[in-house]
């Protein structure tokens, strides 16, 4: 399989999960570069400075560059699957094993998954299947950052998670205000859209996305949005897909 599509600021480097062959094992941590926004992107190489005999799944820098998150199951966390992070001085050291430290404030026993930073730094939204009672669906939390490596106690997205249904793979445009996240709610797993007015308000689930998107015989989920807000890449059935947004009128 494929997963957990993240594509750099830059748009020139997407990273992605896999446990195709020749990889250290498990799932591991992959990319693949293009020279220009409009080249076909290049042969997937492995990232073998993050790569162990453990699981890493989503990888996600920061729009700086200087901030990394990482889900995976490396001893040292609380257990499960577990939210890591990492900070480098400049753009020019890659990301590496050593450079990351478990997020312990807000890992539990069981699993935690795909980290995503809201585009100040101070919130990761994330998705939790520890929250309710060990075993319980996953839901969407997101936590305030309170100093480098801590956050306060996690809290649930407010407007989103649908008892007894499984939420995930949160993403949040760069005001907060629009929600991209996966759900279990009509069935299959399915990508759905939510909004608020304000960052002070809980959001409103609109609907799932279309058909298109959100297939009736696919499942769906792993998706990352371009900077520009306009492309989504996302997992379906274990493969990666792209698909851009239109304005209305427009090509």
């Amino acid at each position: 399989y494929d997963q957990e599509p993240f594509l750099s600021h830059d748009g020139l480097t997407l990273y992605f999960s896999s446990n195709r062959p020749g990889g250290k094992g498990g799932s591991d941590l992959y990319f693949v570069r293009r020279p220009n926004l409009g080249a076909p992107f290049g042969n997937p190489e492995p990232y073998n400075l993050l790569n162990t005999v453990d699981n890493e799944w989503r990888f996600i820098i920061t729009a700086d560059g200087l901030t990394a998150y990482l889900s995976c199951d490396w001893p040292g966390g609380a257990g499960g699957a577990d939210l890591w992070w990492a900070t480098r001085a400049t753009t020019q050291t890659p990301f590496q094993r050593s450079d990351f430290k478990p997020l312990n404030s807000l890992n539990t026993p069981t699993d935690e998954h795909d980290p995503y930073p809201s585009a100040d730094h101070k919130r990761p939204y994330f998705y939790s299947t520890d929250w309710e009672s060990p075993g319980s669906a996953a839901d969407l939390l997101v936590a305030e950052r309170t100093g480098p490596g801590t956050f306060a106690k996690p809290v649930p997205i407010p407007g989103v998670n649908a008892f007894p249904f499984s939420e995930g793979n949160p993403v949040v445009s760069a005001d907060e205000l629009m929600l991209v996240f996966s759900s279990t709610r009509a069935g299959s797993n399915d990508l759905w859209l939510a909004t608020r007015a304000s960052t002070t308000m809980p959001f409103v689930v609109q609907h799932a996305l279309p058909p298109i998107i959100s297939s009736p015989t696919g499942h769906e989920n792993n998706q990352h949005i371009t900077a520009d807000g306009c492309g989504l890449y996302f997992g379906r059935n274990d493969s990666l897909f792209f698909a851009r947004v239109l304005p209305p009128g427009g090509s």
